[in-house]
């Protein structure tokens, strides 16, 4: 007998912790939900972790976000649903829903370093380093000392320009020198050297004896495979033309520089809408270079595939190509389908009709839809609601369908109207003032007499009844006539 009590003891308690397990297993919804997370790819200047994809997560997992900016580039805050979210490059997200995230990067200040002039003469800016915006254009002013005179500009050590005065565009960091010769002597020297590269040079290779102040052209021509690229001059860039003038104002060294043959990659204007890198034109690239070619869609586009050299190349967006010859490209974009939302006109409160009519109606994104509405006959429109919150007063009005939504009208009866005629008698003044006045039927109007200095109140009079205190209150069922009589003190009789 004991033994069979045990037994159902046990059982007893085995059944109570299977009802508490159930009770905290359904109480805490255990449920493996997950959320996804959309990475955007920044618009520049830089890269981000977790890659631009969608991704997938536990909800309420708290995942790492990591934004690293490229050279150049300064990291300037994440965005999530296209509100601020952090301007931390490393930061956390908790993903207790879908989520849009993107970063956001923004180019770094450049310095100019002006360095001291060779030779004498003086230069604005002042020798030092300066602080600019990127693509702040700074303007550049050389003045010789006498007896000298200004060369030229020279830009991270290459020929820049041979004007006093010029502009420079701060599109990076960047390293600016002046030079300044003396006044030209009766003689100068051209020295012209050995070409890099493969090439015939005229003034031939030496030196050679030139009046100061003589301008002379140097001609470049390159051997079979391969092409001039430009002038040095005192070992700084100075012309790409193969012709170039040269004004001997003091001893020159000049050297031509070749290179071998360059291909051209010409890309063609896309089919569809998008945007492809390189950028639609023609684009110049030295034998065997490998060139990365980035196709990228625009909104409410996908892209479909490239085409080289009117062949179909590949289905992928991003590609590389070696330029062992002249080559053609072009990407092409299909359009996605519209995405498209439902307005669900819910039956009016109270009498009136409205348009769109009662019933779901379907609108691509972005549509404007106007909204009006009717009132039947001794009704009068009140309010529009959208999704159950009030939207407008207006009986005509529009919505933009940027997601499924639901409308509904009010319309309330129209009130019956009566009238208020306010008079007195005597001098003295009553609120209201006297006037004809409209109420709604059934409201009630506060009425208050005073009398001036000499006069009493003695009596109001509505529609016959009197009321012999100064403050009243009366309910209007009908047209009303009210009169405040105010007595003069004196006995006699008043005017009004």
């Amino acid at each position: 007998m004991r033994t069979y009590r045990n037994r159902k003891l046990r059982f007893r308690k085995l059944m109570i912790f299977v009802a508490a397990i159930s009770f905290i297993f359904l109480s805490t919804e255990c449920i493996f939900k997950t959320v996804t997370l959309t990475m955007l790819e920044p618009d520049e200047g830089g890269e981000v972790q977790p890659l631009p994809g969608n991704h997938k997560y536990l909800i309420n997992t708290s995942v790492d976000i990591q934004a690293m900016p490229d050279d150049g580039w300064d990291f300037d805050r994440w965005e999530v649903d296209e509100e601020f979210y952090s301007n931390e490059k490393e930061t956390k997200l908790e993903m207790d829903s879908e989520k849009t995230i993107k970063a956001f990067f923004s180019r770094q200040p450049v310095t100019l370093t002006m360095e001291d002039e060779e030779g004498e003469g003086s230069i604005s800016p002042v020798p030092g380093e300066y602080q600019f915006d990127y693509s702040t254009l700074v303007g550049l002013s050389a003045t010789p000392t006498e007896g000298w005179e200004f060369d030229r500009w020279q830009v991270d050590g290459v020929f820049y320009s041979s004007e006093e005065e010029t502009e420079l565009s701060m599109d990076a960091d960047k390293i600016v020198e002046a030079f300044f010769n003396e006044e030209p002597v009766a003689s100068v020297t051209l020295s012209m050297h050995e070409p890099i590269g493969q090439g015939a040079v005229a003034p031939t290779v030496g030196d050679h004896k030139y009046d100061a102040g003589k301008s002379l052209t140097l001609q470049a021509t390159p051997a079979e495979g391969w092409l001039f690229e430009h002038w040095l001059v005192e070992d700084a860039v100075y012309s790409s033309e193969h012709e170039a003038e040269l004004t001997m104002n003091t001893d020159r060294n000049v050297k031509a520089v070749f290179v071998r043959k360059t291909h051209t990659l010409t890309m063609l204007e896309p089919s569809g809408s998008g945007n492809v890198e390189p950028a639609v034109g023609i684009s110049i690239y030295k034998e065997g270079s490998v060139v990365t070619l980035v196709a990228t869609p625009s909104n409410g586009w996908d892209f479909d595939f490239w085409q080289i050299d009117g062949a179909l190349f590949s289905y992928n967006s991003q590609i590389t190509i070696t330029m062992n010859a002249s080559k053609t490209a072009k990407a092409f974009f299909v359009e996605e389908p519209p995405t498209v939302f439902t307005l669900t006109m819910v039956e009016p409160i109270g009498q009136g009709s409205v348009s769109p009519p009662v019933g779901d109606h379907t609108y691509i994104e972005g549509t404007s839809v106007p909204l009006s509405a009717t009132p039947a006959d001794g009704w009068e429109f009140e309010a529009w609601y959208l999704d159950g919150t009030f939207y407008s007063d207006s009986e005509t009005t529009s919505i933009i369908m940027d997601r499924d939504k639901s409308v509904s009208a009010e319309f309330v009866q129209k009130a019956e109207k009566v009238t208020l005629e306010i008079y007195k008698y005597g001098r003295g003044t009553v609120s209201p003032p006297e006037g004809t006045y409209v109420y709604d039927k059934g409201s009630s109007v506060d009425l208050s007499a005073t009398p001036d200095s000499g006069y009493h109140f003695e009596e109001w009079l509505v529609d016959g009844t009197t009321y012999e205190v100064p403050e009243i209150t009366i309910t209007l069922e009908w047209d009303t006539i009210a009169q405040a009589v105010l007595r003069c003190n004196c006995g006699g009789s008043c005017e009004k």
